[in-house]
């Protein structure tokens, strides 16, 4: 009986200066999700099939974000990872947190500076943000959309003016200690306009 054993033409990099190796290229997850919440969104048969597609390509990394399509691109990826049984220690699992993930299908509520009074106004109090409460609550809903045990690295979608960073640090380093997540990394691009 023989192996074939087939050689993936990608290269991987560190991840910033951790230890964790990436690929090159990382599947964006964004376009994943359903057509209610944007015209673009593919939806799930499709987005199974890219899944497969990169990783027999060679990509091993896997980037998405609660609140893309109200978190149905982390059930996708989530999905596609039990349904193709993509082996767990040779796939990087990233997901994002901050923006309020709505209940409802197609509706988006925008907390760009931190500060979200449409989303108090709909019941979404600490719901978004980068308090202790939201990551906490949120990882752990991440993870049950992505039937995960932890994600390897949880990544903040934007800062959050409204939190003090020592709480926001604190949170984080917890939620690596409490082995929800392997690592995690601040993700905080501010344009001149939003401060």
């Amino acid at each position: 009986m023989s192996t074939e054993v087939i050689q993936k033409k990608m290269t991987y990099v560190r991840l910033g200066n951790s230890g964790l190796k990436v690929s090159r290229l990382i599947l964006g997850l964004m376009s994943y999700g359903n057509k209610q919440w944007d015209e673009w969104v593919l939806g799930e048969e499709e987005g199974i099939e890219h899944i497969k597609a990169a990783y027999d390509a060679g990509i091993q990394t896997f980037d998405t974000a609660n609140v893309y399509s109200g978190g149905d691109s982390e059930r996708i990826l989530g999905k596609a990872i039990k349904q193709l049984n993509l082996p767990r220690d040779e796939i990087v699992v990233m997901t994002k947190l901050y923006q309020v993930v709505a209940r409802e299908p197609g509706e988006f509520i925008s907390a760009i500076r931190g500060d979200c009074p449409e989303g108090d106004a709909k019941g979404y109090v600490n719901q978004y943000g980068l308090s202790r409460k939201h990551i906490f609550e949120s990882i752990k809903h991440s993870l049950e959309r992505l039937q995960l045990d932890y994600v390897d690295v949880l990544q903040c979608h934007r800062f959050d003016y409204h939190t003090p960073i020592a709480e926001t640090m604190q949170a984080l380093h917890d939620v690596v200690k409490a082995g929800y997540a392997r690592t995690s990394t601040t993700l905080c691009i501010v344009k001149k306009s939003e401060r």
